[in-house]
């Protein structure tokens, strides 16, 4: 009797943790697993829909999960259905596979940087360094820790903006990646580790205190005097020397930041592409073309479109020159939104437009024309700030004393 029971207990605690396990299903494709909770940690994996994985612990936004032997951190959003995605842009979506490793993932995205790009110059210092983007993880703890007495409850979306899905297409990153690196090629990087560390802190803080925290975003500094921003598929954005010079306080930065995360987060600049390959492809002229290159030099049609994607370069680097004012004002009024999440003023960005308004700029949404047009909807934007923000003046004064910009 003595011996059933001791059986059976031993039996009921080996089966235990078997019947405990709670197995969850990945709803979204490219769903990254992570080594801690938060976008800004290594990535372990990459996930398709369908994969199933075992839960171990969830935590605030984040689940602490296990697949065969790896364990790591994957975003509740992971756990359901994708957002909208935009049809247009669908083009340059690449292949799904079950699951994927960083080093695949990277040498994929690089590997489309290098097919967009093959006929242009690029940065290969910033393309080889790409990988292993220098992230201070306590620094940026600190930071938020700090900031977290400003979070607020996430603002209602007052003009029906329908937000895409966050999700990065390898494809998509990769045109992103030959672009920015290019820009890099042009301008170069600004290289000071204080101020690198204080932009890619305020621009990661944004990224966590919204609805794409689970999107990895990089933030660089360009060696650029005028005052702008450039915004690249894939998460990349820069923020010119010039924009810190103009700035008077770190919602400033906050703002000029957030609005290119959000031309990013809409995929304005790939649906732009998309939109402008399509009228190349409808024209009688391309297809004449197509069937004159195929008769004269065997150059078949899958040749032809591959030409196509190589002129994507040109069209999305003429495109981030100047966007359509319809981006624009989406844009912005994200950039308040995003901003006010995160605990800044949302109104800082039409002081930094104003102030910014006359200065001389490349880029065609930093023209006094088109500011003025932005800084119309921004009045009228209705925006109601319900809860104490932040500008912190002080300690934007405090780099820009310890650190000056020359």
């Amino acid at each position: 009797m003595i011996n059933k029971i001791v059986f059976t207990l031993l039996a009921f605690l080996i089966l235990t943790p078997i019947i405990a396990e709670e197995f969850l299903i990945i709803q979204r494709d490219k769903s990254v697993l992570r080594e801690g909770p938060g976008s800004f940690y290594p990535l372990l994996l990459e996930l398709s829909a369908g994969t199933e994985v075992i839960l171990i612990e969830k935590e605030k936004k984040w689940c602490k999960i296990r697949i065969a032997e790896t364990e790591g951190y994957i975003s509740e959003r992971a756990l359901t259905e994708k957002g909208r995605e935009v049809a247009v842009i669908s083009e340059f979506q690449g292949e799904a596979v079950s699951q994927a490793s960083r080093h695949a993932v990277s040498a994929g995205i690089k590997g489309f940087a290098q097919n967009y790009s093959k006929s242009r110059p690029l940065d290969v210092n910033f393309l080889d360094n790409y990988e292993n983007y220098s992230f201070e993880q306590s620094s940026y703890l600190n930071f938020r820790q700090q900031n977290n007495k400003y979070s607020l409850k996430p603002i209602s979306n007052k003009m029906s903006i329908s937000e895409t899905s966050h999700n990065f297409d390898h494809n998509q990153h990769g045109l992103g990646l030959a672009i920015a690196a290019s820009v890099v090629t042009e301008y170069g990087l600004f290289e000071n580790s204080d101020w690198n560390v204080y932009i890619q802190n305020i621009g990661q803080y944004i990224v966590d205190s919204n609805d794409f925290y689970d999107s990895q975003f990089r933030f660089y500094i360009i060696n650029l005097d005028t005052p702008n921003a450039y915004a690249f598929p894939g998460g990349i954005v820069f923020i010119s020397k010039g924009m810190l010079k103009v700035a008077e306080n770190e919602a400033e930065i906050a703002a000029v930041i957030a609005h290119e995360i959000a031309h990013i987060i809409q995929k304005h600049g790939m649906i732009e592409t998309a939109k402008r390959k399509q009228q190349i492809k409808a024209g009688e002229s391309f297809d004449e073309l197509d069937r004159e290159i195929y008769k004269n030099y065997g150059e078949s049609p899958d040749e032809t479109e591959k030409e196509l994607e190589e002129i994507s370069f040109e069209i999305f680097e003429s495109i981030i020159q100047g966007r359509l004012d319809e981006y624009e004002k989406e844009a912005d009024y994200l950039a308040m939104k995003y901003t006010y999440n995160s605990g800044y003023n949302p109104f800082a960005l039409k002081n930094i437009l104003t102030r910014i308004k006359n200065q001389q700029s490349n880029n065609q949404h930093y023209r006094s024309d088109i500011i003025s047009s932005r800084l119309g909807w921004i009045a009228d934007s209705a925006f109601e700030i319900r809860f104490d923000t932040t500008n912190n003046k002080s300690r934007f004064a405090e780099m820009k004393l310890r650190n000056q910009i020359q």
